[in-house]
């Protein structure tokens, strides 16, 4: 069975594939609905079908140690959603909230709560994967969601 991590980073790239490419054709632009709702997802700590990310129910089995350390564990899903929706609009907006973002848990670092050094960790995890869902729509009919689901994984999980 797979793990969590890896049932994550398909649930992803199957989302972000039907939101983009409609009954044989084709938008773009509809990424912008499914990045909101990855951002909305990750500031209400909510899955895609309204789960709260419980520390002590929701499984983190097979992500990288550093983006589950410090006693984060389901927080990983919240941070990868939050910064991965604002990376994935592709702008200076998307851009700027993620700045803010990681401001404050540089921040809080910077005063020694250890937690948000991992939480630092998953903000630029995320941030990945939403530049490389970005990268993905922008190649039209020919971008290849199977790869962005491996390159989703190779970021997000253990291996």
């Amino acid at each position: 069975m797979p793990s969590a991590c890896a049932r994550f980073a398909k649930e992803l790239a199957d989302r972000l594939y039907n939101a983009v490419v409609l009954e044989g054709g084709y938008n773009p632009e509809s990424r912008h609905d499914f990045a909101n709702e990855m951002s909305r997802r990750g500031e209400n700590n909510t899955d895609f079908y309204g789960n709260y990310f419980d520390k002590k129910r929701y499984p983190i089995d097979g992500f990288k140690p550093a983006l589950t350390a410090n006693n984060q564990l389901a927080d990983v899903y919240r941070h990868i959603l939050f910064t991965g929706g604002d990376s994935l609009h592709g702008t200076a907006g998307g851009d700027l909230e993620n700045l803010v973002f990681r401001l404050y848990d540089w921040q809080q670092s910077a005063r020694g709560r250890s937690e948000s050094d991992t939480e630092l960790a998953d903000d630029y995890a995320g941030m990945e994967v939403g530049d490389l869902m970005y990268k993905t729509t922008m190649a039209g009919k020919s971008g290849n969601y199977e790869q962005l689901m491996k390159d989703i994984k190779y970021i997000l999980c253990a291996f």
